[in-house]
């Protein structure tokens, strides 16, 4: 083949390539890091890279890592890795996820018990839309959500089974569904059986039973919003309404107990 034939191909074969521009400090970058593989030499190379690179975005953010404790390092690596579960189950990456996947991967990522998982998505640092979603970034870089993991994986605490308790905010449990039943019916004018979310927060709030914020959090986190976005209210109303409030009176007493300790 002549160079004019050679000249053409090569220049035929790069017209049409796209154009890509590396990013700003990019070869900086590697060649560091190049280096620093060949002067540690690591047996693992993913698990060693993915340290350096951690150290690095620390550093860029003005994080002595010199000065980073244990505790610290642990709060980092639960973070890293909640955020990188919670991202898995982001099939289109809204970063949004409906809380009865975050709760599955609480469950299967941290090795949480359900009712610590419900703990942590009932509590006041996690915010629900009226979409019915919850931004996973704000709880997985939530210090208070990560260090409540962290004394959930190290203590083992187990929370009281509600179905020991007979009564939910001084009410037994005919006189409970009875109470939220009236409620429920008058948010349910033409008795559909369903309520939007937005409409079924409402009722929750205004209801005569006084629930609490949590006990409002817990059942809107454990409520099913079908494909129209509607709840049906007497199914939950029946099976595990109760059970969930009598749930967030021993998550509260959690709360109280981790405040007295704290004092």
């Amino acid at each position: 083949m002549s160079n004019n034939a050679i000249f053409r191909d090569s220049t035929r074969a790069t017209k049409y390539q796209n154009k890509f521009r590396l990013p700003p400090q990019f070869s900086d970058v590697l060649h560091d890091f190049t280096r620093e593989v060949l002067r540690n030499q690591p047996t693992d190379i993913y698990e060693w890279a993915a340290n350096y690179f951690k150290d690095k975005a620390l550093k860029e953010d003005g994080v002595d890592t010199a000065k980073i404790d244990e505790a610290d390092l642990g709060t980092n690596e639960m973070t890293w890795k909640l955020s990188d579960a919670l991202y898995e189950y982001d099939d289109k990456k809204q970063g949004e996820l409906y809380p009865h996947l975050i709760k599955r991967v609480l469950i299967e990522s941290t090795g949480l018990t359900p009712a610590q998982a419900m703990f942590i998505l009932s509590s006041s640092y996690v915010v629900q839309n009226t979409r019915g979603t919850i931004e996973y970034n704000k709880l997985a870089t939530d210090r208070n959500a990560i260090n409540q993991i962290l004394y959930f994986q190290e203590s083992g605490y187990e929370f009281e089974d509600p179905a020991s308790k007979g009564e939910a905010h001084g009410l037994k449990l005919s006189e409970f569904q009875a109470e939220l039943q009236a409620i429920f019916k008058e948010a349910d004018p033409e008795s559909t059986g369903h309520l939007t979310l937005p409409e079924f927060r409402k009722a929750l709030e205004t209801a005569p039973v006084q629930l609490t914020e949590r006990d409002v959090n817990l059942l809107l986190i454990e409520c099913t919003v079908n494909s129209d976005g509607y709840i049906a209210w007497e199914p939950m109303l029946a099976d595990s309404m109760f059970n969930l409030v009598c749930l967030s009176e021993t998550f509260t007493q959690f709360d109280e107990q981790q405040q007295q300790q704290q004092q």
